[in-house]
């Protein structure tokens, strides 16, 4: 054989073999990436549900704390909506 037929077909087949293996690293990292955005998209959206669930929770809190006869004075009661002095007063 000729040593330039068989040094050709080496470089086929050394190209048809990186073609081969940078589209599987090519999936690999797409999937990797949509992966990551599931991750991202349920974090943050775990994120605002945590804050909203405290947010209600603190509300609920103070309410207990404010009991009829004692002088409201928890900080959750002041970041509700505007309350009059006579309201503040429980």
């Amino acid at each position: 054989m000729n040593i330039v037929l068989v040094a050709a077909e080496a470089i086929e087949h050394a190209r048809v073999t990186f073609a081969r293996q940078m589209r599987s690293i090519t999936l690999m990292e797409l999937g990797l990436t949509v992966i990551n955005g599931f991750l991202i998209v349920a974090v943050i959206g775990y994120a605002i549900v945590r804050a909203l669930r405290e947010r209600y929770a603190r509300a609920q809190v103070a309410d207990l704390y404010c009991r009829p006869g004692r002088r409201c004075e928890h900080p959750a009661r002041e970041r509700r909506s505007p309350i009059t002095q006579e309201q503040q007063r429980c």
